[in-house]
């Protein structure tokens, strides 16, 4: 299934890309897309916020991360339509936090429970909704 012992180990090993000491700096997930109407649920907007199906917010990241890291962390839990590692526009770092959107759901939350398992951070993105 893995093409060799040391890139599995590569592949499912989020240390390199995660500080669990980290875990609690960023916010927790930004809303990151606005759509349609909806309700006005959400106590942090005039409008509701929803959990997108495909997209995950990752929070404690080093500074060196970035979108390919996250990639190479993510693709093992199915197809990924993109990733991005939010930097800082001074220093050009990773702000601690991003983004992998997957092209399904289930793979999706695949990532999320094996990622929670191993410690990471990670959720479903909050979507707004207008």
């Amino acid at each position: 299934m893995f093409p060799s012992n040391s890139y599995r180990q590569l592949a499912l090993s989020p240390s390199q890309f995660f500080n669990p000491q980290l875990r609690s700096m960023p916010p927790p997930s930004p809303s990151t897309i606005s759509t349609g109407s909806g309700s006005q649920n959400s106590p942090h907007s005039l409008h509701g916020d929803q959990l997108s199906k495909t997209n995950l917010y990752i929070r404690g990241l080093l500074p060196n991360t970035t979108d390919q890291d996250l990639h190479t962390m993510c693709y093992i839990y199915g197809k990924i339509n993109s990733t991005k590692a939010i930097l800082d526009k001074n220093t050009n770092q990773c702000k601690g936090y991003g983004f992998v959107d997957f092209e399904n759901g289930p793979a999706a939350q695949k990532a999320v429970t094996a990622l929670q398992a191993k410690g990471v951070a990670a959720q479903m993105a909050k979507v707004r909704i207008q």
